[in-house]
């Protein structure tokens, strides 16, 4: 049976205590759980509770010169970053800062109403916070896991997954998480899998218009969704590939990662339209998720709007089994998939689309 993401649990912080608690009653579950006051005692988020300026000053006391990437858009885009409407590129800008003047900036932002919005996201602490950890930890989690931390104005971030369990703690501001289980891939349209914001492809039906025609299914998954509010010292555990979307609506916003366990055995993906060098981002692959008679299907092209979306190919699973598909040739697969029962870790040794003018191979 598909994981039931009508509720989300929620328990104290408790649940936190130590490792093998966390364990029994929550990780073993793998299942989304909320932990109300579970980093409340943390300095960072106490001192978050009396202002901007003390947490500011609390981070610069750790912050070094590294270089940053961060996400910076005009008050139009009112700090939701994804794609352009083409898919050739972003309607962000990218800029590299030390998190010191990450912070000034974002801080100038958010003195402006509907102003301009920075973010700068999945900073390892050990890297530009040192020392940070040492003050700020969970019992329930190794000192080995480094932790990273999200800082911004407000934001949305697009629907996507991790290939870790995630324990999001939320430090300053409110967060809205929008949540689907792993299986509800084949209904969220993911992708661009070869040309992504930040390392993770997304859900382009997700963070689009209820009614555009271009994601006739994901009415599906929108049925299956759940979401759930944090407050500063609330902390949410998210088992590994359940889809989230990530929504803080405050000017001033902090939020801190603990990363458990990796997914392993994940496939490698290589896309080829025309020759090497000659790569067209905008023709994209969208994977989506076996159906419950066992058909993947592939979408290849944009699809943006209906009169561009391009042909979807599907096969069945086992050797040999071939499909036509109009304009790009036939599809072969040649060793098979396999698929790891609600972890939808895709284990592709072999696939091989061929075609004129496309090659697209799926590898382990």
């Amino acid at each position: 049976m598909p994981p039931d993401a009508s509720a989300v649990r929620e328990f104290d912080g408790r649940s936190f205590a130590d490792r093998e608690i966390f364990r029994r009653t929550i990780a073993e579950h793998a299942q989304p759980a909320v932990v109300r006051g579970a980093v409340r005692h943390w300095p960072v988020v106490r001192l978050a509770n009396e202002s901007a300026e003390a947490l500011c000053d609390y981070l610069r006391k750790f912050a070094c010169d590294a270089l940053a990437e961060a996400f910076i858009g005009d008050s139009a885009i009112a700090g939701r970053y994804t794609y352009a409407d083409d898919l050739e590129g972003f309607n962000f800008e990218r800029v590299k800062v030390t998190l010191s003047d990450a912070l000034a900036r974002i801080s100038a932002n958010a003195a402006v109403a509907d102003g301009p919005t920075m973010y700068v996201g999945s900073l390892q602490t050990s890297i530009f916070l040192p020392g940070f950890a040492a003050e700020n930890g969970l019992a329930a989690v190794p000192k080995s896991v480094d932790a990273r931390i999200w800082i911004g104005n407000r934001s949305d971030i697009s629907c996507h997954n991790d290939t870790f369990d995630n324990i999001a703690c939320v430090v300053s501001g409110r967060r809205r998480f929008t949540l689907y289980p792993p299986d509800a891939v084949a209904d969220l349209y993911v992708g661009p899998v070869d040309y992504t914001m930040s390392g993770r492809p997304i859900s382009l039906a997700a963070g689009a218009p209820a009614d555009d025609p271009c994601y006739p299914r994901f009415p599906a998954a929108a049925a299956r969704a759940t979401s759930v509010e944090l407050a500063p010292g609330d902390a949410l555990y998210l088992p590994k590939l359940w889809w989230h979307r990530v929504e803080a609506a405050d000017a001033f916003n902090v939020g801190l990662f603990d990363r458990r366990r990796r997914v392993g055995a994940l496939g490698h993906i290589a896309v080829v339209f025309g020759r090497p060098d000659q790569r067209q981002p905008s023709r994209t692959v969208f994977l989506h998720q076996p159906s419950d008679d066992g058909n993947v299907s592939f979408t290849i092209g944009t699809p943006m709007r209906p009169e561009k979306q391009q042909n979807r190919l599907a096969t069945q699973a086992g050797d040999g089994r071939r499909l036509g598909a109009e304009p790009y040739g036939r599809v072969q697969l040649w060793r098979g998939l396999a698929f790891q029962a609600q972890q939808v870790d895709i284990l592709l040794d072999s696939l091989l689309l061929r075609g004129p003018g496309v090659s697209f191979e799926l590898g382990s």
